[in-house]
Order: C-alpha cells, then sequence, then structure tokens
C-alpha cells in the first residue's frame, strides 16, 4: 500500500493539531458568544475535556479491532453491507461539513485578500490546489503539516502577545451566569469547528510508537484547548462580549484593532490571514483525504489519486449551496450540525459501546 508509512510522535501531534485548528478560530467567537457571552472561554475548557473524551474513544476502538481502518472497524461492528452504508455516509457527511468550512473560507478569502475575484473562481482554486496535496498521499500531508507547524503558531503566537495589554479582563466575569443546556450547546458549537479530529482514524492505525498514542493525543488536546480558550479571551477581553457576538469575524476585528493601535507592524493582519491560508488547507487536506481514503476501501479503489478525484463536483455544489454570509452565520448551519452530530454518535459513540460489550463477551 502505497500511504502505508510510519507516523512518528511530532507528526501525530502536528497533523492533529493543524486539521483541528481552521477557519473556524475566526468566526467561532461569535457563535460562542451569542449562546454563552462573557463564559465563552468555559466552553473552551468543556470542549477540550469532550474532544480528549471523542479521541480516547476513537482510540480504544481502533485498538479493540487490532488497528485497523475505520472501514474494517466498522463492517466488523454492523457486517459488512451495513459497515459500507455507515462509512459512505459518514464520508459524506464529513465532506458536507468541509464544503461549509470552505464557503466560509472563500469568503474571507475574498473579503480580505481578493475582493475583486469573483466566489466562484475562489473556491475552484482552493479545491484544486486541496486536491493536488490530497493526490500526494498521507506521507506528504504529514510532512506538509510538520514543516509548517511552527511557521504559523511563532506568528500567531506574537498576535495574540500584542493583544494582551490592551485588553479589559473584567469583560470575561462575572462566570457561571449560564444552564448546563446552554453550555452543552456552545461546546457542541466549538466541537463542530474542530471536526478534523476524523483523521485520527486514518492516522492511528500507522503510528510507530503506539505506547505513546495516548500521550501525544492528550497533548494535542490540551494544544487546542489552550489555543482556542486565549483566543476566545483576548477577542472578549479587547472588544467586549456584545461586539464579539455582533460581528462575522471577530477574531481578524480583534487583529486589526491591534494594528491601529500599536502602530508596531504594518498590515500584520494581513500576514496572519495569508498564514492562515495555510491552516486552512492543514484542515481541509485532512478532512478532504478522510473522506475519500474511506470510499477507496469501500469500493476497493486502488490508488487514492483516483478516489480524490469523485467528490470535486459535491464539495463545489454544496460550497455555494448558501446564498449569502449571514445564512451561514444564522440558521443556515443548522443541518449540518444534525448531520455532523448524527454521523458523530453512529460512528463513535455506539461503535465504541458496541465493540466493548463484544470485548468484555469475548474475554
Amino acid at each position: 500500500m502505497k500511504d502505508k508509512f510510519m507516523i512518528k510522535d511530532y507528526g501525530l501531534f502536528t497533523t492533529l493539531v493543524a486539521s483541528m485548528v481552521g477557519i473556524g478560530l475566526f468566526y467561532g467567537p461569535s457563535f460562542v458568544a451569542r449562546i454563552v457571552e462573557q463564559d465563552s472561554w468555559i466552553s473552551c475548557i468543556l470542549m477540550t475535556i469532550f474532544l480528549f473524551i471523542v479521541l480516547y474513544m476513537i482510540h480504544s476502538l481502533i485498538k479493540m479491532n487490532d488497528y485497523q481502518g475505520i472501514v474494517v472497524i466498522l463492517r466488523n461492528t454492523y457486517g459488512r453491507f451495513w459497515g459500507n452504508l455507515i462509512a459512505l455516509a459518514y464520508s459524506i457527511a464529513m465532506i458536507i461539513v468541509l464544503s461549509v468550512s470552505l464557503r466560509s473560507f472563500a469568503d474571507v478569502v475574498k473579503i480580505f485578500l481578493l475582493p475583486k475575484t469573483e466566489l466562484e473562481v475562489v473556491i475552484v482554486l482552493i479545491i484544486f490546489v486541496g486536491i493536488y496535496l490530497v493526490r500526494g498521499g498521507l506521507a506528504n500531508l504529514v510532512y506538509f503539516n510538520e514543516i509548517i507547524f511552527f511557521l504559523l503558531f511563532i506568528p500567531v503566537t506574537i498576535i495574540l502577545l500584542l493583544a494582551i495589554p490592551t485588553a479589559d479582563f473584567q469583560r470575561i466575569l462575572p462566570v457561571f451566569t449560564h444552564t448546563p443546556t446552554e453550555y452543552m450547546k456552545s461546546v457542541f458549537e466549538l466541537f463542530f469547528l474542530v471536526n478534523g479530529f476524523c483523521i485520527a482514524f486514518v492516522l492511528l492505525p500507522l503510528v510507530e510508537n503506539k505506547k505513546n498514542i495516548n500521550k501525544i493525543l492528550r497533548r494535542s488536546t490540551i494544544f487546542i484547548g489552550v489555543f482556542y480558550t486565549i483566543t476566545i479571551i483576548l477577542v472578549t477581553a479587547n472588544l467586549s462580549v456584545a461586539q464579539t457576538a455582533e460581528r462575522i469575524f471577530p477574531t481578524i476585528t480583534m487583529l486589526r484593532s491591534i494594528n491601529v493601535r500599536s502602530g508596531v507592524l504594518e498590515r500584520w493582519d494581513g500576514l496572519v490571514m495569508a498564514l492562515w491560508v495555510l491552516f486552512y488547507y492543514a484542515t481541509f487536506v485532512s478532512t478532504y483525504y478522510f473522506s475519500t481514503h474511506m470510499v477507496k476501501d469501500i469500493f476497493n479503489i486502488e490508488d487514492i489519486k483516483i478516489a480524490a478525484i469523485i467528490y470535486i463536483p459535491l464539495v463545489y455544489a454544496m460550497s455555494l449551496y448558501p446564498e449569502n454570509m449571514a445564512q451561514i452565520y444564522t440558521a443556515g448551519l443548522g443541518p449540518f450540525k444534525i448531520i455532523f452530530g448524527v454521523a458523530l454518535i453512529i460512528v463513535i459513540f455506539l461503535s465504541y459501546f458496541i465493540n466493548l460489550i463484544k470485548k468484555k463477551r469475548s474475554a
């Protein structure tokens, strides 16, 4: 198998982190602030705990099936027919979720980087560059994430440090002012943004030192949680809760306000968005690779290069489904979140408990 190579600890860590940090960080603070207001950072902490539980269940599910791929696991769990059907449905569900994030990212690129370029052209360019990376195979995907990791996080960290002097941290107080239902809803909103965790199904069976998997999963989860929590705290502390909830891209608004006030670095927010293009591609490529990898295994397609072509029309069509940005950031995401939630329950939670019961019965 061409893509089968052994992944080092660093490759696993960087690929998981890069796959989960994407364009959602631009609009995520707005989504969460509408639900739990100044308690958004608490939801980030809760999301981190939930994310680790999900990753732990994925690892346990793979381990109980002798580190087989996700399609084989679903076949073992539900039978060949239903396993293939569930795998195909999950693959399509992730493609639909990917298409929504693609539309959001294309809107960001059009507004802030290529305002004179047609949206359709931006989407086509993003798709074909992403598919070029996918066709390179899993090894190239991991190497890509290893290279860009520090290149991306160092400038973003500097930006966040510049936001500290102007932040009013009283804006994140008081705490624990919302109901458990509201916290649960906000946690799911955040979890929807880190949907790139699905690449773990592809990565974990190929990890060289499997004894370190749980440690790497814990480190990557903490990194994601800390990064999201700090960003949301600084966005809220710089803009206020009301402005964070009203803005479509509150993170970009914060970056621009830092640039105006400090006068230290001209158009630093533009540089960050240019770097974020790479971050988005890490998320896009990982999710797209995961979905096409499943299709390849379901239909016994010989090469990922052939499977990668199958979803191009669907991704393009679904990314153009929302009429405008307002539809994406209001009621437009509801059906996609339902699809994501149902897929999460069946493929991970239900499969985990079925395999756990089978293991205990056979012991």
